[in-house]
């Protein structure tokens, strides 16, 4: 998120510029203390006038906030939400599966990574689900 941000805000790009001219935009915080502030914000800004809030993929938004109605209309993924490679709880999940594949018949811990992946995407694709 930081890294579209940065080019957002490029002189030469100024998409931000453009899109608070449409909506408000907010970004969840990268500190859990600010996240009431920014979603207060949000959800006023959400229901009087519209807004955007950009978020990241397993992120403090992710979990437990239903955007229901009028809170997510659109959810827009740039990228792909891959767990991160190189944290330690991943790599030795991926070991586990993969020493006792054979033992258990389970699957690999490539095919884990992939689950885990392929999951995220469908939590934030849920959010956007019109409730009928």
């Amino acid at each position: 998120m930081q890294k579209c941000f940065e080019v957002w805000q490029s002189p030469d790009q100024r998409i931000l510029k453009r899109l608070e001219e449409l909506k408000p935009v907010h970004r969840e915080p990268k500190k859990s203390a600010q996240l009431k502030t920014v979603m207060n914000q949000y959800l006023k800004d959400a229901k009087t006038k519209g807004a955007i809030l950009c978020c990241v993929c397993r992120g403090k938004v992710s979990e437990g906030i239903d955007f229901a109605d009028e809170m997510a209309r659109a959810v827009v993924m740039v990228g792909i939400p891959f767990p991160p490679i190189g944290d330690i709880k991943i790599k030795h999940k991926k070991k586990f599966l993969d020493d006792n594949k054979t033992k258990t018949k389970r699957i690999s811990g490539s095919e884990w990574y992939l689950h885990q992946t392929t999951r995220a995407f469908n939590q934030v694709i849920s959010l956007s689900v019109m409730h009928f």
